[in-house]
Order: C-alpha cells, then sequence, then structure tokens
C-alpha cells in the first residue's frame, strides 16, 4: 500500500530526444504519454456552433437560418443591446434580420457568428470586404481592426 502511494509521486524531466520523462519515487524512469484532446474552444465551436447544440434563438438572414445562442451573441454590442433592452427583439426565439449592405454574404455572416464560438477568425483577403461589412453591422472592433491590418 506505501510502495503504491509512493509511486504516485513522480519527477517530470525531459528525455535526451525532447522526450518528457518522469522518475517515480523508486527511481525507475518512465516515458510520458501524451494524448491530444479536443480543446474547449475546438469542443464549444463544433458542438454549440455547428452542431447547433442547446440554442436558444434563431437568426434569420440572407435566407438562411442560424440556430445560436443569446450568450454567445450577446458578446456583439448589436445584439447585446437588442436582448437587454426594450426591443421587440428582447425576448423573441426568431429575430429576422434585414440586410441591406450588398457587401454582406451568408457565406462572410458563418464565418463572423463563429467567430463568437471560438478565440479566433481566419479572414482571406477575398473576403475581407464582406467581413468588414459583417463586423461594422454588429458593431464588432476586434474584427474590424483586424480586417484593417490585412
Amino acid at each position: 500500500m506505501l510502495l503504491t502511494f509512493i509511486n504516485l509521486f513522480f519527477v517530470v524531466s525531459e528525455g535526451p530526444s525532447g522526450t518528457p520523462t518522469s522518475d517515480d519515487a523508486l527511481g525507475q524512469h518512465h516515458e510520458l504519454v501524451r494524448e491530444k484532446i479536443m480543446s474547449t474552444t475546438k469542443y464549444v465551436y463544433k458542438t454549440l456552433f455547428l452542431e447547433e447544440q442547446g440554442s436558444d434563438i434563431k437568426i434569420v438572414a440572407l435566407n438562411r437560418t442560424w440556430n445560436l445562442h443569446r450568450l454567445y451573441l450577446s458578446q456583439s454590442p448589436y445584439f447585446n443591446s437588442m436582448f437587454n433592452g426594450i426591443w421587440l427583439e428582447t425576448n423573441q426565439k426568431e429575430i429576422h434580420i434585414g440586410i441591406e449592405d450588398e457587401n454582406i454574404t451568408a457565406c462572410a455572416l458563418h464565418k463572423v457568428f463563429g467567430s463568437f464560438y471560438q478565440d479566433e477568425i481566419h479572414i482571406n483577403p477575398l473576403e475581407a470586404v464582406s467581413i468588414l461589412a459583417c463586423a461594422t453591422l454588429l458593431q464588432l472592433d476586434d474584427i474590424i481592426f483586424s480586417v484593417l491590418k490585412l
């Protein structure tokens, strides 16, 4: 029993090849096994955004519907104001957004909505104008500045 307890204590170091190793309390040398698991961000993006699990609001725009989450959309001042004000949309389960800017595409909206569920957005220079238009509509300063740096 005591030996089992002692074996729980390891000293972690790097082996000659840079591989993590450990020495147990008895001086035995062990190579550590690393296993890549899905990060929380990737899980949230996949499960909540792509698979639309637990959605509590529908956003309809440009002949497309997104099943999203108020909590994540509230990162946008546009939606935060909509959800927390005395607006018609405050308690609605489905919100229709009239898009008048011809630069805004469904693909760009999808990418910007997806950015609420992860900690980055990849912007292709060919879609920069559309992303910028979406970010401007939704008042997303970080994305606006990212596009302007391209």
